[in-house]
């Protein structure tokens, strides 16, 4: 500026224009310069913050990269173990606080251990071929053919097997196998053995099966493709050890059951996608009535939750059994602290089998002295609590309760169908079906014929409130009706097994065949089918309807193959009928009859004026002797691993009373992941595993000691003051990636969701 002034006072003596262009040229170079003064001071500061930036994200990775270096790679299962709790370093001029915690969103995955070989399965007697289930929960359809081939490979019948394995693949037992009996295995020859046992094996007897004395019949040609029974067993297998000398009578040393005396509380339902908690405590008959009710489709889409604690079931007295019945595809049942999954919404699928979590203190379930549990569908974990360093049952029995003597009276109880609906033959919508039977309003309230002490039977006095239905058919014909809703809350049947049970039919019929040549008497027959309410299937034939049934025409249903199958009244009650009246064709049993256009032709007819129908059922007087209460229902379970429905119970299960049946339905291709049915020893009377509908099924591992931990994931984060800049997830893995075998302690190590933020720190914040 001062040169532009002097270089002004030079040409003072020019014009005063010169003059002005100058001062303005000056002024505007000054702005110029300014400017770019500016500039510098402005890229000065934005320069330092960017450097101060880049420190702060160094530093935050620097921190990130030290924790992982901290990570444990032993092979533990908490991968934090030995991380210093805290962890404080300057980096970048910077201090950082380093954290390490087990990762939420995805449970450690494990593989199932022999451990130290001790034993994990103990059965303390034999597999009881009649053993029943509470009705309609389930149905022992192998005893029969149990029997069949237990005295086909030179076993006993009187004397059963411990341990029964029925499939293509072998059973798989990671621990030692005690069967205080003796055992029956099956699986195809290519397999080597049908029972593969990580341990010692050990049996009483030497009936046949394990130690070869089956194995000439199994591979013979009776079985295409042959079969094996051997038991392969890494201690070896040991047979004809003696009874006392497998395990004790008692077996391993438990505490005593106590069940809590803290009254339960049966929650209500909660919307589809939601938790719903059941709180720990004693639920009796009638509230385990009510869990059924919502376990078995009444609350469907949920999740089931039992927090840790003290829980007692008791689903039946001490003269009858029940269960627990957990039969609801859309919902899953968690008992213990979960693991990766909030409380606030229904445990996803992806979390199971490890949806509850094995390093917290869990549940204690204590089963009445007759109850069981059955699981049919939806998944089940199950995680037990620690009494300091010993492991608590997480699943145990009261014992049996010594009864007094009691005789137990006759009973006579009958029911009538509350609806009939037209079956095979009638047009479609016919009444005649429905005029079949009478309205249950208009019985109630008449008198009861004959001696019959309960239920809602038909007593022949409907009066003008009778109707009928009608039918006629010629050749090839027949009508069938379809009868439901025998149950009557107010007077139910009896579970004491039948001794007399028929389907009583009152009509009138003209079915007489007047030309026969062989038999004059000929009439249509009668047919009645049978489903219980957990789907088993009977039928029994019936006789010839008389030309006038106005006195009932009884059919017996204790016959046919519906022995068995129609145990008690209760299976009656809550199963339904269909009833058949046939006309068979045979042209030598007919009515002659004249047509102007043929002659006399030979034609079966069958005339029906269908009135009522009802069953009839009679229970024998019994004195039952003081001693145990009734045997517990099996401990039942349905594994399907491929599709996420299995029961997995983490923990000591200790059944001295109670004998377990597992029924493998997965498809046969084994899935990525699955755990052992359970985890921990072991005891039980006796067990059963097998593949109910068809032998080709996955068949899983079903107990393991312990479990190896094969992957560990944890979250590393770094903070500085309270507020958290960086974390990342860090997943450690033992096995080979196209195996599921355990190769070396982090034989992988891998990172996942490095990210930056600049949030609030809490305990749960991750970037």
């Amino acid at each position: 500026m001062k040169t532009c002034w002097n270089a002004a006072r030079r040409r003072r003596n020019e014009s005063g224009y010169v003059l002005l262009i100058v001062l303005v040229a000056c002024g505007i170079f000054g702005l110029i310069v300014m400017s770019l003064l500016a500039m510098v001071g402005t890229d000065a500061r934005a320069s330092s913050a960017y450097l101060s930036s880049d420190a702060a994200k160094r530093a935050v990775d620097g921190a990130l990269q030290l924790g992982i270096g901290q990570v444990n790679l032993a092979g533990a299962l908490d991968a934090c173990a030995g991380f210093p709790a805290t962890s404080s370093l300057p980096i970048e001029g910077r201090t950082v606080d380093i954290t390490c915690a087990e990762a939420t969103e995805a449970a450690p995955k494990s593989l199932p251990s022999s451990g130290d070989g001790a034993t994990v399965l103990t059965l303390l007697s034999d597999w009881n071929i009649g053993a029943q289930f509470p009705v309609g929960m389930g149905d022992n359809t192998f005893g029969a053919a149990v029997q069949e081939l237990v005295r086909a490979v030179g076993g006993t019948t009187a004397d059963n097997p411990g341990l029964i394995h029925l499939a293509d693949e072998p059973l798989k037992i990671y621990g030692g196998v005690n069967v205080r009996q003796w055992s029956l295995t099956t699986a195809r020859q290519s397999f080597g053995a049908g029972l593969a046992v990580s341990g010692t094996y050990r049996e009483g007897d030497s009936q046949a099966a394990v130690c070869g004395t089956a194995e000439p019949f199994l591979s013979s040609f009776l079985f295409d493709p042959p079969r094996t029974g051997l038991a392969s067993a890494t201690g070896g297998p040991i047979c004809n050890a003696g009874r006392d000398n497998v395990v004790a009578l008692a077996g391993p040393t438990y505490p005593v059951p106590t069940a809590t005396s803290v009254p339960g509380v049966v929650p209500a339902c909660v919307a589809s996608g939601g938790v719903v908690a059941v709180q720990p405590g004693a639920y009796d008959v009638p509230q385990v009535a009510q869990l059924n009710q919502m376990f078995g489709g009444a609350c469907p889409g949920v999740t089931f939750w039992f927090p840790p604690g003290e829980y007692f079931f008791d689903a039946a007295d001490n003269t009858s059994i029940g269960a627990l019945f957990f039969n609801e595809p859309t919902s899953n049942v968690v008992f213990g602290e979960p693991k990766g999954w909030p409380t606030t919404a229904r445990a996803p699928d992806s979390v199971f089998p490890e949806a509850c979590d094995r390093a917290a203190q869990g549940v204690t379930i204590v089963l009445g002295a007759t109850t069981s549990i059955i699981h049919r569908q939806g998944a089940v974990s199950m995680c037990g609590r620690m009494s300091g360093n010993t492991p608590v049952p997480v699943l145990s029995q009261l014992p049996a309760v010594t009864l007094p003597t009691v005789t137990l009276s006759e009973i006579k109880w009958a029911t009538e169908p509350t609806t009939a609906a037209a079956g095979e033959g009638f047009v479609p919508n016919s009444v005649n079906a429905t005029n079949a039977t009478n309205v249950a309003a208009s019985v109630a309230a008449e008198v009861w014929s004959a001696d019959l002490t309960s239920g809602k039977p038909y007593d022949g006095s409907e009066g003008t409130t009778r109707r009928t239905s009608d039918e006629q058919c010629t050749s090839f014909c027949g009508r069938q009706y379809l009868l439901s809703g025998f149950d009557n809350p107010a007077s139910p049947g009896s579970d004491r097994p039948l001794t007399e049970a028929s389907i009583k039919v009152r009509a009138s019929a003209s079915n007489v065949a007047q030309g026969s040549l062989f038999d004059p008497a000929y009439k249509s027959r009668t047919r009645v089918d049978f489903k219980r309410a957990d789907g088993a299937e009977c039928w029994v034939e019936g006789g010839y309807p008389s030309s006038s049934m106005s006195t009932p025409m009884s059919i017996n249903l204790l016959a046919n193959n519906c022995v068995g199958v129609i145990r008690t009244p209760q299976d009656l009650e809550l199963g339904s009928v269909k009833v058949y009246f046939l006309l068979d064709p045979d042209p030598f049993r007919c009515e002659w009859q004249w047509t102007p256009w043929a002659g006399f032709q030979c034609i079966t007819t069958m005339r029906l004026s269908v009135d009522y129908m009802w069953v009839e059922t009679r229970v024998a007087e019994t004195t039952i002797p003081g001693g145990e209460s009734p045997q517990p229902p099996p401990l039942s379970m349905q594994i399907d691993a491929a599709n996420r429905r299995t029961v997995n119970i983490f923990g000591r299960v200790a059944l001295p009373r109670t004998q377990i049946d597992v029924k493998w339905t997965g498809a046969p291709t084994p899935p990525a992941y699955e755990l052992p049915v359970f985890v921990g020893d072991v005891v039980a009377r006796g067990m059963i595993s097998s593949t109910p509908d068809e032998y080709w099924k996955h068949i899983g591992p079903l107990a393991a000691r312990t479990l190896v931990p094969t992957s560990r994931r944890v979250t590393v984060r770094a903070s500085i003051g309270d507020r958290l800049l960086g974390s990342t997830v860090v997943e450690l893995s033992d096995i080979a990636p196209a195996a599921p075998t355990v190769i070396s302690a982090a034989e992988t190590l891998q990172t996942t969701n490095w990210n930056y933020c600049n949030v609030p720190l809490t305990p749960t914040a991750t970037c």
